[in-house]
């Protein structure tokens, strides 16, 4: 049993470890795309956006040649959603298996939708993940004319589509509904949790979980409604 607690906890840290890349990276790409409403850089001539591509591209410049850190980059993080995954449904199967009768009744008492319905979000999100690098990034599921490097330009031909903009506007909800859950339990993990503080760290997940998600709603929705063109 103590073997079993162990190996639990290791994995939980893990899952924190992985949880913490994945989002100091959701950040970083939420800001990123933001630069979309810049404009056009005056000195070059090119939407900022497309500046923001180019400079990814570049990154690690001379060691690397055109694309090579960034595809480096998209692996780790592929990696590290692949582990996170595989690691948050190990301990379901472990929870599972610690307790093979159900209880008669069911008493949620202090856990929250977003913490019983991680695994389901989660998957969903990998999902989405695939489709989103198969849409903007290879042009592969891309209906409105896919230009290799016009990043400004694959951005507002991708979202003329109503039903495009659904599947990313409740994407990014649904992962701001995840990452609640996620922001809380690593202060859970890290024995931060204290009844003094407990309240403000809930409210830091709400806002983090709020502020990404309406970050990245607020690209496809000011492109359908117009705002971006």
């Amino acid at each position: 049993m103590k073997s079993c607690s162990c190996t639990a906890i290791g994995k939980k840290f893990w899952v924190a470890v992985t949880g913490i890349v994945l989002y100091a990276f959701v950040l970083l790409h939420m800001v990123g795309n933001l630069k979309v409403f810049k404009g056009v850089d005056p000195v070059t001539g090119k939407h900022a956006l497309d500046l923001y591509g180019e400079w990814l591209r570049e990154m690690g410049a001379p060691m690397f040649s055109h694309g090579e850190a960034l595809w480096i980059t998209r692996i780790v993080l592929l990696g590290a959603v692949t582990l996170h995954l595989f690691l948050v449904i190990s301990l379901a199967i472990q929870n599972r298996k610690a307790r093979p009768v159900k209880y008669e009744v069911t008493n949620y008492g202090c856990s929250t939708a977003a913490g019983r319905t991680m695994l389901i979000s989660g998957s969903a999100i990998a999902v989405f993940i695939v489709y989103h690098i198969l849409h903007l990034t290879l042009g592969t599921v891309h209906s409105g004319g896919f230009v290799e490097g016009a990043v400004y330009g694959n951005v507002v031909s991708a979202f003329q589509e109503p039903v495009v903009v659904m599947i990313y506007v409740s994407a990014v909800f649904l992962l701001g509904f995840h990452l609640y859950h996620g922001v809380w339990s690593l202060f859970q993990t890290f024995g931060l949790t204290k009844p003094s503080l407990n309240d403000k760290f809930k409210a830091l997940a709400t806002i983090s979980a709020l502020i990404i998600a309406a970050g990245f709603a607020v690209v496809p929705l000011s492109v359908l409604f117009g705002h971006l063109q």
